[in-house]
């Protein structure tokens, strides 16, 4: 499978290969991408064109990226340790499925924006899993048919949080 990086200074772990990818344009369809160390993804456009699964595993080591999710595909964001997913914006819009887990501490998700899936003839096709009781900054939410496109699973969101989209 083809894979295409731009990449400069940081770590960065996929398919058991390390890359420095700060900034850069990752482009993978194994369907993984590891953030493994402080700012590895920092700033990065990662794209995804199959089931795609996103570990923001190390402090600020996804912040300020933008998460592609693939068309008609699932889209699994994990954010693993304090602020790892800091001002990350995740883009499911036309994803299959979208689940964003692991914001359940203090600043592990703040100050990011979410687009969130349409639902399927009443049926959620987003999940935020966990947490977000305690996010200190706002995070931004986007659903075209609001709560009833996203399925909150063990999380405290005030219900005013999801924005619809245009």
């Amino acid at each position: 499978m083809m894979k295409t990086f731009a990449c400069s200074f940081t770590w960065f772990v996929i398919s058991q290969l390390v890359w420095f990818c700060e900034g850069a344009d990752i482009f993978d369809d194994n369907g993984k991408v590891d953030c493994t160390r402080t700012n590895s993804c920092n700033g990065a456009d990662i794209y995804c064109s199959a089931d795609c699964v996103v570990r923001c595993e190390d402090s600020l080591s996804c912040m300020s990226a933008t998460v592609h999710c693939p068309k008609d595909q699932r889209c699994d964001v994990q954010c693993l340790t304090t602020l790892a997913c800091h001002k990350l914006t995740v883009n499911g819009t036309h994803s299959a499925a979208l689940s964003i887990a692991g914001c359940d501490t203090l600043s592990f998700c703040t100050g990011g924006t979410v687009y969130f899936p349409p639902n399927n003839n009443g049926t959620s096709r987003a999940q935020i899993v966990g947490g977000w009781e305690s996010v200190s900054l706002p995070v931004n939410f986007y659903a075209l048919n609001g709560w009833s496109d996203v399925e909150v699973i063990d999380a405290s969101i005030d219900s005013n949080a999801v924005v619809p989209s245009g």
